[in-house]
């Protein structure tokens, strides 16, 4: 079984296929390229799911050359644990954060005219916290509280 592993994050940047036993068995080099998309999942306090950041770029050239046949360079490391989508903390200066239990998915993108496109940041305040954020909603938006 073999999974994509991403090896750089550049204009020029290479993917690597690597198998269980993180011996890379071919590698995509990928030139003149932009990362035009990121998302991050649904970040919820209850969940047990792994978490993942989805990546897509817009590729000008690749090639693809056979693997080293060796290990990667990372591969004498520990083991990697995935990350939980409930492991993620929200801190904005002068707002109750603390008790946010969900973050709805994040998408940056970045289209071929070179305009970054962001989804709104939407996420769950607890009922004791949200006080501080219907001031801040009087004091920031028109001067209105938006129920």
């Amino acid at each position: 079984m073999t999974s994509p592993r991403i090896m750089a994050l550049a204009r020029v940047g290479a993917l690597s296929i690597v198998d269980q036993n993180n011996v890379e068995k071919t590698r995509r080099v990928f030139e003149e390229s932009v990362l035009s998309l990121v998302e991050l999942p649904t970040l919820d306090s209850g969940s047990k799911d792994s978490g993942y950041v989805k990546m897509q770029f817009a590729v000008g050239r690749a090639r693809e050359n056979s693997g080293t046949a060796g290990a990667t360079p990372d591969s004498n490391s520990a083991k990697s644990k995935a990350w939980s989508t409930s492991n993620f903390r929200v801190t904005i200066d002068g707002l109750a954060t603390s008790r946010i239990s969900k973050l709805e998915p994040i998408t940056i993108n970045h289209d071929p005219k070179g305009n970054l496109e962001y989804s709104n940041l939407v996420f769950t305040v607890a009922d004791m916290d949200i006080d501080s954020w219907k001031q801040w909603a009087a004091q920031t938006i028109d001067g209105k509280v938006v129920e």
